[in-house]
C-alpha cells in the first residue's frame, strides 16, 4: 500500500529482502531458469514462472522511497517544444504510473491530454 503511494506520488522506490535458500533447491531452480532463458515462445512467462518460485517467502527489511528531481529548465523546455509545434515521444521502463506523473511534471503531459496506455496487457 505504501509502494503504491510513494511511486503513484513519483517517488523512486526501492525493496529490500531477504531470503535463505538451500542449496538444493536453489540448484533445481537454477536448471528451471536456465531452460526458461533459452526458451522460444514461451520464454518471457516461463523466466516470470522461475522468478516466482525463488522471489516468494522472502522477509522484508525496508523500503526507500526517494524523489528523482528533473534537472532545472527541464519544464520549461518541454513546454516551449510543445508550444512551438514539435511532437515528442517519451519510451520508458518505468512503471506506468510514474511515466505519466513524471511526464506531467515537465509539462510533456497535461491535464486536457488523452493518455493512451500501450502495455504488455494490452497487447
Amino acid at each position: 500500500e505504501h509502494l503504491n503511494l510513494f511511486s503513484s506520488s513519483g517517488l523512486r522506490t526501492l525493496v529490500v529482502a531477504v531470503k535463505t535458500i538451500p542449496r538444493p533447491e536453489f540448484d533445481s531452480w537454477f536448471i528451471e531458469f536456465q531452460q526458461a532463458r533459452l526458451a522460444g515462445a514461451e520464454r518471457k512467462q516461463k523466466l516470470a514462472e522461475a522468478a516466482e518460485k525463488i522471489e516468494g517467502n522472502v522477509e522484508l527489511l525496508g523500503a526507500t522511497a526517494i524523489e528523482d528531481a528533473l534537472q532545472e529548465g527541464v519544464p520549461e523546455t518541454v513546454k516551449l517544444i510543445r508550444d512551438g509545434g514539435i511532437k515528442l515521444w517519451v519510451l520508458t521502463g518505468d512503471k506506468v504510473q510514474t511515466a505519466i506523473n513524471i511526464a506531467l511534471s515537465c509539462n510533456l503531459l497535461d491535464s486536457s491530454m488523452t493518455i493512451l496506455k500501450l502495455t504488455d496487457d494490452f497487447l
